[in-house]
């Protein structure tokens, strides 16, 4: 239905929204929902994804959120793999105070060996959360400060970040309340390959990355696809359509058609009669504009003044007088007056 990740996100939140005049769409507002659907059309472009397993080293947050009233906070994170928890920063160290005036703060998730030196880190694989929690001693209380997504057989290399706006929570705070623009957070990883240890069952190290293929669809999906975004467009264009007739509707506009001009809109050229109606008396003065010069067809003096006009691009100066006086000074070419009120609505209608 949609070419890309935007267009098929904007076209959910219009499908989504039940009233159709809402300012507000109920759409895909999360930031990270909005990145595994850029996932999901990188895996038909790629033809599948990696299952890669990567070694989270370091998590870094930058710019200090104003969750403590002094402006600091005391953050710990917990991170999960498919929905399992997988580790807890309370449980293997202590909360530490970060000032509003601190650049940064790390969080080192290597083990510290016997002999002082770092460890591996945690390995990941698939779905990844990563929640940042604030401590309040105080009340002995915890509260959420924000969160990400993102899954391992997308990241590229041994380094990812998120900035503000694709963070959950923090991407919301637009007047930057308690995340500053800089905000942001940046992860570290090591090499799998060379930090797998050799306990599981295995006796070799398993491989970094596998290569889940993704079949493409069939003909027939396709088929079906572009019909129902052949109806979704016609019915959207209905709906415009008569939103259009409603507003001229409200205004005490009519919508000139060839049968009730064709005393006045005839004389002026042939070719009036093929006008496509549908955008109104705004469509109607549009027609005028695109008909041939003057000298191509037989005119009276009202209707040279108004193509004369239309030809020299100054269809926007028509007004509700310009158009009363035409029609004051002049008769209908056969004297018609059904002709002459179209004449008059249409002078209506423009002011």
């Amino acid at each position: 239905l949609c070419d890309t990740p935007e267009e098929a996100m904007d076209f959910f939140s219009r499908q989504r929204t039940a009233n159709s005049k809402a300012t507000v769409t109920q759409g895909v507002t999360g930031v990270s929902q909005r990145r595994y659907v850029r996932y999901i059309h990188s895996v038909f472009e790629r033809g599948g994804y990696s299952l890669q397993r990567l070694v989270l080293e370091r998590v870094v947050m930058h710019t200090c959120p104003a969750l403590d009233r002094d402006g600091g906070c005391d953050p710990w994170l917990v991170i999960e793999e498919n929905l399992q928890q997988v580790m807890d920063w309370r449980t293997q160290h202590q909360v530490r105070n970060m000032r509003s005036s601190d650049i940064s703060i790390e969080f080192d998730l290597r083990k510290m060996q016997a002999d002082g030196t770092r460890g591996k880190g945690i390995s990941l694989v698939g779905d990844v959360k990563l929640t940042m929690y604030e401590q309040d001693f105080r009340g002995n209380k915890e509260r959420l400060s924000f969160y990400l997504w993102f899954h391992t057989g997308f990241v590229e290399g041994h380094h990812l970040s998120f900035s503000k706006d694709e963070i959950d929570i923090a991407a919301a705070d637009k007047h930057c309340r308690v995340f500053k623009d800089g905000f942001s957070i940046e992860l570290f990883f090591g090499d799998p390959a060379a930090q797998m240890t050799m306990s599981r069952s295995t006796s070799a190290a398993e491989p970094a990355a596998r290569f889940r293929k993704v079949a493409p669809a069939s003909f027939r999906v396709l088929e079906n696809a572009q019909k129902q975004k052949q109806m979704i467009q016609a019915k959207a264009k209905e709906q415009e359509n008569a939103i259009l007739k409603g507003r001229m509707g409200f205004m005490g506009i009519a919508s000139p058609t060839p049968s009730s001009c064709a005393g006045t809109c005839t004389s002026m050229n042939p070719k009036i009669g093929s006008i496509d109606t549908e955008g109104g008396n705004g469509g109607f003065l549009r027609a005028l504009s695109s008909l041939p010069p003057i000298s191509e067809g037989p005119l009276n003096e009202t209707s040279a003044s108004l193509l004369d006009r239309c030809n020299s691009g100054l269809t926007g100066e028509l007004t509700a007088s310009s158009l009363g006086a035409n029609t004051a000074e002049r008769k209908t070419p056969h004297g018609d007056a059904g002709a002459g009120e179209v004449s008059r609505g249409g002078g209506d209608a423009v002011s």
